[in-house]
């Protein structure tokens, strides 16, 4: 049986020894992170887990934020619920969504969006079907993140045979360039990839994320949780830097950006693949290269398909709704919201 004690509180500490069992779990789960996001957005937070013969068997953390004009208050889960236990790679019991769904509606939201951290090939028809079964909609808004994964249970031979040829030719270029790799958690390195990661905005005019947010959030992580800064330097001097975090299965690469000086000697080169190795002692089963989009910018789309990962996408998001009428009105507000972000 399913079971959820509502009158169950979380330390940070708690939080992520109980999440860390999880497969799925990343820093888009962590106490950390959302604490920065919930402040900053003035959001209330909702940690719940759901546990199943006393052991966690799903877990989240969720945004409510309320929208006054509607009368609505709409839960977000930003990829969760975490599902994937570390000892199987089974879906959880589909009485732990449906469980999850009615604990949130209606009474303590109206709407739950939930934008799971599984990809398209971990069965995805399997998971989808299971969240229809415990009575989710399927969230048309939500475009799925698209990423490659690049697999780092492998040898270093075998990662390296992935590389396609044209881009292990740079990277060897790079290697005899008599380059330094080291690794760092200190935020000073936030700082300096902050002005390289400004101007490769303007130059390729994208959005991409808010750093200070990710510094904030790396003071607030526990030591073992700490984001791992990947410099490449010569004599002495920082040419490119890549940020990452290694929470569940899988390397999420954050932030990557190269100085001028960096981009003439292949430094990025160097940096992709020293990450990697950083990445594989750390214990990660793969590398998340972070978001592509082959329309908006098809440059970095191909640049990351020749480092070899497997293309996937995430599997989508899944809703609840109060009632036919929230459902309505819900849409609609999405339907407002993805308009002005295409049009702007």
């Amino acid at each position: 049986m399913i079971e959820w004690n509502q009158q169950e509180s979380y330390t940070q500490l708690q939080w992520e020894q109980e999440a860390s069992v999880f497969r799925d779990y990343n820093l888009y789960q962590s106490w950390a992170y959302l604490s920065v996001r919930a402040e900053k957005k003035r959001q209330t937070l909702l940690p719940i887990c759901l546990r199943l013969q006393g052991q966690p068997c799903l877990m989240a953390q969720v945004r409510i934020i309320w929208i006054p004009l509607f009368g609505l208050k709409v839960g977000y889960v930003q990829w969760g619920p975490m599902m994937r236990k570390a000892e199987r790679l089974d879906p959880v019991p589909v009485d732990a969504l449906a469980r999850f769904r009615s604990i949130m509606i209606p009474n303590i939201v109206q709407v739950l969006r939930i934008v799971p951290n599984l990809y398209t090939l971990e069965t995805a028809d399997t998971w989808k079907e299971d969240f229809l079964q415990a009575g989710w909609s399927p969230a048309g808004s939500v475009r799925p993140y698209h990423t490659f994964l690049f697999p780092l249970d492998l040898s270093e031979e075998e990662m390296r045979k992935r590389l396609h040829r044209k881009w292990r030719t740079t990277l060897n270029k790079a290697q005899q360039a008599g380059l330094e790799a080291s690794e760092s958690s200190d935020i000073k390195y936030f700082q300096i990839l902050d002005g390289y990661y400004r101007s490769a905005q303007e130059k390729k005019g994208f959005q991409g994320l808010d750093l200070e947010d990710y510094a904030r959030t790396q003071e607030m992580l526990l030591t073992d949780q700490k984001m791992n800064a990947v410099i490449i330097s010569e004599n002495g001097e920082p040419l490119s830097i890549d940020i990452n975090s290694y929470l569940g299965d899988t390397c999420l690469g954050l932030f990557q950006s190269t100085s001028q000086r960096g981009l003439e000697i292949n430094a990025s080169y160097l940096v992709w693949w020293q990450t990697f190795l950083a990445a594989k002692r750390a214990g990660m089963r793969r590398y998340d290269m972070g978001g592509v989009d082959p329309q908006k910018n098809p440059s970095v789309y191909q640049f990351k398909k020749r480092i070899g990962g497997d293309e996937v996408f995430q599997i989508g998001g899944f809703e609840a709704y109060a009632n036919s009428f929230v459902k309505e009105i819900w849409r609609f507000l999405s339907w407002i919201y993805q308009l002005k972000r295409d049009i702007r």
